[in-house]
C-alpha cells in the first residue's frame, strides 16, 4: 500500500522528498540529497529573476515582505541550531552526530545560507 504526504509544512518538503526518493530509487540518502539540494539551489537561482513559481503537483509560490522576514528569521534560527550542533558534534536532544549526519548537516547549513541570501536579496 502506498503512502500518502498531504498537507505537508513547507519546511519539511524536502524531508519527505529526500526520504520517499531514497526509498523509491534504492540510493543512498546522502546521494539523493545532494541531488535534492541541487536542484532546490536550481529553484533559487530561477526564482532571483521571477516572482512567482508554479511547481507541478506542489503549487504556486509566492511571497510577501512580511512573510519574507518571518521565513528569514526562521532560516537564520534554524543555521544557528545546525551550527551549534556541528560545533558540538550533538542534535539539541543530546544524540551524537555520526559522520553520515555531520556530512548532512553541513550541507543543509550551506543550503540554508544560500536561501538566507536569497531571501535576503528579495526584501
Amino acid at each position: 500500500m502506498e503512502k500518502k504526504f498531504d498537507l505537508i509544512a513547507p519546511e519539511k518538503l524536502k524531508d519527505v522528498l529526500l526520504t520517499k526518493t531514497a526509498l523509491d530509487t534504492g540510493q543512498p540518502k546522502e546521494i539523493v540529497e545532494k541531488v535534492i539540494s541541487f536542484q532546490f539551489r536550481d529553484v533559487l537561482r530561477m526564482l532571483r529573476e521571477v516572482k512567482e513559481v508554479e511547481i507541478t503537483g506542489l503549487g504556486k509560490f509566492l511571497m510577501s515582505n512580511s512573510k519574507l522576514r518571518k521565513k528569514i528569521g526562521d532560516v537564520e534560527r534554524v543555521m544557528d541550531h545546525l551550527k551549534m550542533g556541528l560545533d558540538k558534534g550533538m542534535a539539541v536532544d543530546g544524540t551524537l552526530l555520526t559522520p553520515e549526519d555531520m556530512v548532512s548537516w553541513k550541507t543543509k547549513l550551506d543550503n540554508s545560507n544560500e536561501v538566507l541570501t536569497y531571501l535576503k536579496s528579495r526584501l
